[in-house]
């Protein structure tokens, strides 16, 4: 498993316990506001609209990508999902996306009732073409993302 206790080698600090040692995050860090949204919740939810030092964001998760930590071989290894994170404004409307309920690979808007997928682009709809804007991130162990970013919140 991922949180295997002999991943505490790799690090010689004072522990957070916000979170399990080796839960996966998700870190943004926009306007030195830090914040992570652990696995958990983003396999549940699938997609998370927040604001970030001000900054609209939406976080987005998919099935289908395995770790590469959880087993000795890949395709035994659970499946901790695709991560993204995207400005949700698109021509100054901020866009309100849910899960696809026919794919769980897709997401749709609400306002128009455009199909996205995992890379902020709208392939049916009448927004298809349009791209939605990056947001730097990183998809990281709690222990090292909380020894860079202390001060981080936490989402649930």
């Amino acid at each position: 498993m991922d949180d295997r206790d002999d991943y505490r080698r790799l690090f010689d600090g004072e522990l957070d316990p916000r979170l399990q040692f080796a839960e996966r995050v998700v870190g943004v860090r926009i306007a030195g506001k830090a914040v992570a949204y652990p696995l958990p919740l983003l396999m549940e939810r699938r997609v998370v609209a927040d604001v970030g030092g001000g900054q609209p964001i939406v976080v987005l998760w998919t099935p289908g990508a395995r770790s590469a930590l959880d087993q000795p071989r890949i395709d035994e290894s659970r499946d901790v999902g695709a991560f993204a994170v995207f400005d949700p404004e698109v021509d100054g409307e901020r866009l309100q996306f849910t899960p696809d309920p026919d794919d769980p690979l897709m997401f749709r808007d609400r306002r128009s009732g455009s199909v996205w997928n995992i890379f902020g682009q709208a392939l049916s709809g009448p927004l298809a073409g349009t791209r939605l804007t990056p947001i730097v991130h990183g998809t990281h162990l709690w222990f090292a993302w909380a020894a860079f970013q202390p001060d981080t919140a936490i989402r649930e």
